[in-house]
């Protein structure tokens, strides 16, 4: 990767390549405040890790008993917890609308998969759950106002590309 304009097409030092990047983050976060971002980014996060802990947990599994593998060996031996169907990142990453409204839901399933299988879950990760559920509730309609901010800025940048 070189920088644009550069003479003799320099390479990018890490320096410039961490600046460049940080810009972009920041000009895609817009005009949300740092506090704020945190409660969209730390529930994706956690939903995000809750679905990569699964996986993990199924391949050992599958590793082990192979074709012998039975829904009930695996959930009494490997997985702490449940996901439902249709409540795996897999299946809400690609969502382009209402995503808030599709997260919380697979959210509140797995937080309901949790209170029903507790005995052998981790007391600890019902509590992340519910913490997880508790912020998305509460971003929901900041969203739609993030959403406007960010039309707003790319409405405002558009006309200063096409006249530069």
């Amino acid at each position: 990767m070189t920088l644009d304009g550069a003479p003799n097409s320099q390479h990018l030092t890490q320096r410039q390549l961490e600046s460049a990047l940080w810009a972009a983050a920041n000009a895609l976060r817009g005009p949300v405040d740092p506090g704020d971002f945190k409660a969209y980014v730390f529930p994706i996060l956690f939903f995000k890790w809750i679905s990569d802990n699964w996986d993990y947990r199924h391949a050992e599994a599958v590793a082990d008993w192979g074709d012998q593998l039975t829904e009930e060996i695996e959930e009494s031996d490997y997985q702490p917890f449940r996901i439902p169907k249709k409540c795996h990142w897999a299946d809400v990453h690609g969502t382009a609308v209402n995503l808030g409204a599709k997260v919380q839901l697979a959210l509140g399933r797995i937080e309901e998969a949790l209170s029903a299988s507790m005995a052998k879950s981790d007391g600890q990760l019902a509590y992340y759950v519910a913490q997880a559920r508790e912020v998305i509730d509460l971003s929901i309609m900041s969203q739609k106002q993030v959403i406007e901010d960010l039309q707003g800025l790319a409405g405002r940048t558009a006309p200063m590309a096409g006249g530069a």
